[in-house]
């Protein structure tokens, strides 16, 4: 679950359901499936600002994962194209020593100093870096004071649209024992399960008291911006579907 307190967002280990954007055109090329992307996205104008981000080589690792997917929109907020004009920082960390309510979470997202700063639960450091850079992803949607349930309904999609792209890449991921894993599988199941309109995503953000009392939209996700993100991500997930259909 996401909370919002002084600019702070959280994210809650998704275990619910175990229990009970940009323009991209995913495309086969030369009998290989692969993302084509469009022009002005081959250029990075903070791309120079990749040093700045972490010092730790998986999180810069899964960071840069996400350059050569449909998520390029959260690599590019990461390297600073976001309201701070600013890289975020990214780090593991116990996440109890800033409350003991997070202790849990994977993610928090946080402002300091003009800055915005994801940690990490340290409890993921051994986590794959696929599924660390599906979290970072999803995480840094949040990139700005208003949050919104169309907004946590976007990031969700994305994280589990990007690990089915990753699962289709290395199936054995899903597999893992390891908690972020079986988060992002428990999330790519919701999705899946209605991929053209995320039908069972939207009931989990709204049941949530958390996401219930924030405001239904925010600047870009309005009703019809995130109809929109969601058919692009629907696009893809095709795609990729006819991919594993085709054996490429």
């Amino acid at each position: 679950m996401i909370l919002c307190f002084k600019k702070t967002f959280v994210y809650l280990t998704l275990l619910l359901f175990i229990l009970f954007c940009s323009a991209f055109s995913p495309s086969f090329a030369g009998g290989a499936y692969q993302f084509v992307r469009a022009p002005e996205y081959n250029t990075f104008d903070y791309e120079a600002n990749l040093d700045k981000i972490t010092s730790d080589e998986k999180i810069l690792s899964a960071v840069k994962l996400l350059r050569d997917t449909h998520a390029i929109a959260s690599y590019k907020r990461i390297l600073g194209k976001n309201p701070t004009s600013k890289a975020m920082s990214i780090e593991f960390k116990d996440l109890s020593k800033i409350d003991s309510i997070y202790e849990n979470f994977a993610g928090v997202v946080r402002m300091k100093n003009g800055r915005l700063h994801i940690f990490v639960n340290a409890q993921h450091k051994d986590a794959p870096v696929k599924v660390i850079a599906v979290l970072l992803a999803g995480l840094s949607v949040h990139c700005d004071s208003l949050d919104s349930v169309n907004e946590q309904i976007f990031a969700w999609s994305l994280e589990a649209n990007l690990w089915d792209y990753f699962l289709y890449q290395n199936p054995g991921l899903e597999l893992f024992d390891n908690k972020l894993v079986k988060r992002e599988n428990a999330i790519r199941k919701l999705y899946i399960a209605s991929p053209e309109n995320v039908n069972y995503i939207i009931r989990l953000v709204r049941m949530s008291d958390a996401y219930n009392k924030l405001e239904i939209d925010s600047p870009g996700y309005s009703k019809a911006e995130l109809e929109n993100k969601i058919r692009i991500l629907h696009n893809i997930y095709r795609t990729t579907q006819k991919a594993r259909t085709a054996g490429y």
